[in-house]
């Protein structure tokens, strides 16, 4: 995706997990950016893998991501701009069947009538793992961790065939035919923004004052 500003006096390329949505604060921040710099903005949609080897390399200069674990960008300057919950995805008709119910109970019905995955690792906070088995009320988990990612999870939810726990700006959140119900007492997971701090590209500096005085205003519809 590329959105060239004329006149363009220099480029910014963005990374974007390949399975989340572009948040509210992001899309005002690179929306107000656009509208006053005369640059070539790209965005790449990306792997944990990827994000981290195409900022190391300078494939792009900005990552846009949740913290998979404390020690995910190692080695990279990060401005936190959001703390996110952990939510139980799963169709809407499989909730709608229990929606006189509380949300515990919702959960559940829902686990009742179609398996719950863990994504793997590399897109799951492993120190999210036992709070988030507290907060299945005691149901039996399939964890699928070395054959399923997040990408992989997410269609099977679409369709019905399993349930799944996901941030709150996944892709997932944007389908109308998914319902997101927040856990209880599960620890939020940061979202920020990453970049190199040996990456001499000065419109780094001027997007991150961007974003910093995004703090306000009406919501956005998340972009894919």
């Amino acid at each position: 995706m590329h959105e060239i500003g004329a006149g363009q006096s220099g480029s910014l390329t963005f990374g974007l997990l390949v399975d989340q949505s572009m948040d509210a604060r992001i899309s005002r921040a690179r929306q107000w950016f656009r509208q006053s710099h005369n640059v070539n903005i790209s965005l790449l949609r990306l792997n944990f893998m990827e994000m981290l080897s195409s900022l190391k390399s300078g494939v792009i200069d900005i990552a846009i991501s949740i913290e998979s674990t404390p020690d995910m960008f190692n080695g990279c300057e990060k401005f936190i701009y959001a703390q996110e919950s952990m939510c139980f995805a799963a169709r809407r008709d499989l909730m709608q069947r229990v929606a006189d119910k509380g949300d515990e109970e919702m959960i559940f019905r829902a686990a009742e009538q179609v398996p719950v995955l863990h994504p793997r690792l590399d897109c799951f906070p492993r120190n999210n793992q036992e709070a988030l088995q507290r907060n299945l009320y005691n149901l039996p988990l399939s964890c699928m961790e070395q054959e399923y990612d997040l990408s992989s999870i997410a269609p099977m939810v679409s369709a019905g065939l399993v349930a799944t726990a996901v941030n709150e700006s996944h892709s997932l959140a944007v389908d109308q035919s998914i319902m997101l119900l927040p856990y209880d007492g599960l620890p939020k997971i940061n979202k920020g923004i990453f970049w190199m701090a040996d990456n001499s590209n000065p419109l780094i500096e001027q997007f991150y004052d961007c974003i910093r005085d995004v703090e306000s205003g009406p919501p956005m519809p998340p972009e894919f």
